[in-house]
């Protein structure tokens, strides 16, 4: 299909100890077929999505942050932050941004220290933006469903799906091959959806 979902697919079978995704795959039960495929989204996604360091050249107010640890408060009050849930920078003072928490509406981060909590969220600052990038620049079909919006393009033997989230306008991915759908981890962006484009033209 392309290089880096081969590459994820020959990854994730070295982990399971077989020699190449071939033997992998055929030797595989039915019931597990899912949970494979599923090994290879993830690693496929992170090896299309490039870390983006947090720091202050690249943090404002409004941006949006996307938890990557539930930041355990250490006088057992709790966790401050869900794992996967986007929180925007309410205001930036000297170096400590302020977000409204799972603990509090006031709670300050060190940018400095953001990245061991957060990775930016890829949001496109207008919601309209990325939808006109999928129709008129890679000739998406709009596939809108039960007031969900979605776009879908048939590649080389499989249909990509992009859809956009009722919640913070972030978009979502997933591949379609034969009867067997693969949900992409994460969210997607401009810059993804670009690297997967022109790798599959």
């Amino acid at each position: 299909m392309n290089d880096k979902l081969q590459q994820a697919k020959e990854i994730i079978a070295k982990e399971l100890k077989y020699k190449d995704w071939e033997t992998c795959i055929n030797d595989q039960p039915n019931y597990n077929v899912e949970n494979i495929m599923d090994k290879v989204a993830e690693r496929y996604h992170s090896l299309m999505s490039e870390a983006k360091p947090i720091s202050s050249e690249n943090i404002k107010i409004g941006t949006k942050l996307i938890a990557i640890d539930e930041c355990k408060m250490e006088f057992g009050d709790g966790n401050a932050l869900i794992i996967g849930k986007s929180y925007k920078v309410n205001n930036i003072i000297n170096n400590y941004i302020v977000i409204k928490s799972e603990l509090c509406n006031v709670h300050e981060f060190e940018i400095n220290e953001l990245n061991e909590f957060f990775k930016i969220s890829p949001i496109l600052k207008e919601p309209n933006v990325l939808q006109e990038i999928l129709e008129n620049k890679f000739k998406f079909k709009y596939i809108p469903q039960l007031g969900i919006e979605a776009w879908s393009k048939r590649y080389n033997g499989f249909i990509l799906y992009i859809v956009k989230t009722k919640k913070d306008d972030l978009y979502i991915a997933g591949i379609k091959v034969h009867e067997t759908e693969i949900s992409i981890p994460g969210f997607v962006d401009e810059k993804w959806i670009s690297v997967f484009h022109e790798e599959n033209k």
